[in-house]
């Protein structure tokens, strides 16, 4: 049976700065090359943007503008059962009280500027990766029981 993995790549305007979009684009192409590897043959890799909404990724079409909208990334997050890992700086406010997380979601810090305490936050674990554990992250979102 496969499984589901969502990528959500933040797309708001703060990912323009500090060189985060050429580490995406290098996470992405890592994420390509793991999902086509042995290890993880039972996971089907989707990837999402997002910024005042989650879509479907299309490496051609998008743009690092506008702001994190929390709500449409909750809604997204509370309506699939499949595991998630987010990469972002972080840099948005979570206004909505976080209650219960009914979702799996590990979240990657992305760039010197992110802010780990808002990651933590979101995240199902209250735990956020920094970058250079990228591999744990994807290694713990599928085999660690997250």
């Amino acid at each position: 049976m496969m499984n589901n993995l969502n990528i959500l790549i933040d797309c708001s305007g703060s990912m323009k700065e500090w060189g985060k979009d050429e580490l995406i684009k290098s996470f992405i192409n890592l994420f390509h090359r793991y999902s086509n590897s042995l290890d993880f043959q039972n996971y089907k890799f989707n990837f999402y943007y997002w910024n005042e909404k989650v879509e479907k990724f299309d490496d051609n079409k998008y743009s690092l503008e506008g702001k994190s909208n929390l709500k449409a990334l909750l809604v997204f997050l509370e309506n699939n059962n499949d595991k998630n890992i987010l990469l972002s700086d972080g840099n948005f406010e979570i206004t909505i009280p976080l209650k219960q997380k009914n979702y799996s979601l590990i979240c990657v810090c992305i760039g010197s500027d992110s802010n780990p305490l808002t990651l933590k936050k979101l995240s199902s674990t209250n735990f956020a990766y920094s970058a250079d554990k990228i591999l744990y992250a994807l290694k713990n979102i599928c085999f660690g029981g997250v």
